[in-house]
């Protein structure tokens, strides 16, 4: 690639995960070992400088963790929300020690675009399509240390993330 003059953007988690860490972002250790694989990563391919350290946090959660379809094939809002905050931590320490080797890295968060509308016009339709619009924004919320909604927040507390988190 450096010959061609290519500069990639590395994505370093893209859904998969490794099964010595239980094929499951439930895992409370997935965010160390993460940080760790992208700490390698970064020493060995110092020259690389732009990564997405998780691909599209809300997809991957949404899909192992919500509705069952990828790895640790759970669904519900519990494991959504311990996915969500597993892969957005990890997300966090990976930048930190990505930057640790390369203090010139650049991150581009990359997230899905999506938006949830009712056709049905009842009171607890409107509700749910109005939370559902607001949990699309968590994983960047999180990243961003953007403030979420009161329900929002109480939801994510219902759900297993703690205060501190």
């Amino acid at each position: 690639m450096r010959e061609l003059e290519i500069e990639p953007i590395l994505d370093l988690c893209h859904f998969g995960m490794p099964d010595w860490l239980g094929n499951s972002f439930q895992n409370p250790e997935f965010p160390k070992a993460f940080a760790a694989y992208a700490r390698a990563f970064a020493k060995r391919y110092r020259w690389v400088r732009f990564y997405t350290p998780v691909n599209e946090i809300l997809v991957c959660a949404k899909f192992s963790a919500l509705y069952g379809w990828w790895n640790e094939q759970e669904r519900s809002d519990p494991a959504f929300v311990t996915a969500v905050k597993h892969l957005t931590k990890a997300t966090l320490l990976a930048m930190r020690e990505i930057l640790k080797v390369q203090p010139r890295a650049i991150f581009i968060q990359s997230e899905s675009s999506e938006y949830t509308r009712t056709v049905c016009h009842c009171e607890h339709t409107e509700e749910r399509v109005s939370c559902q619009n607001q949990v699309r924004f968590i994983p960047l919320d999180l990243l961003y240390c953007h403030e979420v909604r009161a329900d929002i927040h109480a939801w994510l507390m219902d759900n297993g993330m703690a205060g501190r988190e």
